[in-house]
């Protein structure tokens, strides 16, 4: 009987092996060994526990959430971005899994992740785990956009904020974040409202973020509720998507600046802020977002290489987003520029606060293509 042949073992393609290796090589060699040579990947992240002020709606109603925000990130900064909703778990669970892919991103975008969930998840990152930038799309973006309406509208009435009574209603991550700025772009006196009342020193059941907004609003403020956190106020922000009525309003100084800043379901309605010939500036109507401040603010972190943006930063963006809109009484009270020389213009404006410059290898000529 002959010998049946016996087949070869299959064996690599000499030829793509090497193109794969050349392509691998031009990588590393872009990269420069810094990770700054490529288009940085931003992994947007969510677990669905706050879907548009609207509680916990899951990874679901999240996801298109996710998409729309990557798809804003791209258009306006050239960089890419990913989504990944991850099922609510601990915090430590969450940190776990963000190592495990590590090689994927570059830096993190932290949306609709509830308080205080989501400063939990910052503070365990911040620890070290992913050596990255990370950003709440909240706590940094919404702040800057919503203290930089602020700004507008005050300075439109031809008053200073240092001389006005302001309150945030809503001390997620969001009120959180624009209490802080407010604070230091020098409000006359501060007041924030949570879903127990007023945010105060003493109260009990303060989480360590309340504490902070409690210090920073001081002891002399009143204790109760919205309605007495609004008696005497001058501006009313409203970041908690809970309907704030007419007999709470009513107590404000005359003239208010009255900015009701979640959506679909505004804080205050047209026709209670028309009671009171109040400014209103509703979100919806005023096409105002944390788009219009989250880009820039992320192309600063990665272009600068800031794991985390202070205070000082989003005043810079806040600044810059009020010097931008247009100077006349009837304008939209924030600029609605293209996104592209927008974000640009607001990374370089922390840039230039810390006394850096931005621009990148892989950033430039990128919008050109």
């Amino acid at each position: 009987m002959v010998p049946r042949e016996q087949a070869a073992p299959a064996r690599a393609d000499p030829r793509s092996l090497a193109d794969v290796t050349r392509s691998v090589l031009r990588l590393a060699s872009a990269r420069g060994g810094d990770g700054r040579g490529h288009r940085p990947r931003v992994l947007v992240l969510s677990d669905g526990t706050s879907v548009l002020s609207r509680g916990a709606l899951g990874v679901e109603a999240v996801r298109p959430i996710l998409e729309r925000k990557c798809a804003v990130i791209e258009r306006a900064t050239a960089m890419s971005a990913f989504p990944l909703a991850l099922a609510p778990a601990g915090s430590g669970e969450h940190v776990r899994a963000l190592e495990l892919l590590r090689s994927n991103y570059d830096a993190i975008l932290m949306v609709d992740i509830a308080a205080p969930r989501c400063f939990e998840l910052r503070r365990l990152l911040d620890g070290g785990p992913v050596d990255c930038p990370v950003l709440h799309d909240d706590e940094e973006g919404t702040a800057a956009m919503a203290a930089a309406v602020v700004l507008t509208a005050v300075a439109r009435t031809g008053r200073k904020l240092g001389e006005l009574c302001v309150v945030v209603v809503g001390a997620g991550a969001a009120g959180t974040g624009t209490a802080r700025l407010l604070h230091d772009l020098g409000a006359g006196e501060l007041r924030v409202v949570d879903s127990a009342g007023i945010v105060r020193p003493g109260r009990a059941g303060l989480t360590g973020e309340k504490t902070e907004l409690a210090a920073l609003a001081g002891p002399y403020g009143p204790a109760g509720s919205v309605r007495d956190a609004l008696r005497g106020a001058d501006v009313c922000v409203g970041l908690s998507g809970a309907p704030i009525g007419a007999a709470d309003l009513a107590g404000m100084n005359a003239g208010p600046v009255i900015i009701p800043l979640s959506y679909p379901d505004v804080e205050v309605g047209a026709e209670d802020a028309a009671a009171l010939d109040a400014v209103y500036l509703p979100a919806l109507e005023h096409d105002l977002s944390n788009n219009l401040a989250t880009p820039g603010l992320l192309l600063a972190a990665c272009e600068l290489g800031l794991r985390r943006l202070s205070v000082p930063d989003m005043r810079a963006a806040a600044n810059r987003l009020v010097s931008l809109a247009e100077d006349r009484p009837d304008a939209p009270p924030l600029p609605r520029a293209d996104p592209v020389p927008l974000a640009r213009s607001i990374a370089d404006a922390v840039a230039e606060g810390r006394g850096r410059d931005t621009m990148t290898r892989w950033s430039e000529g990128e919008h050109e293509r």
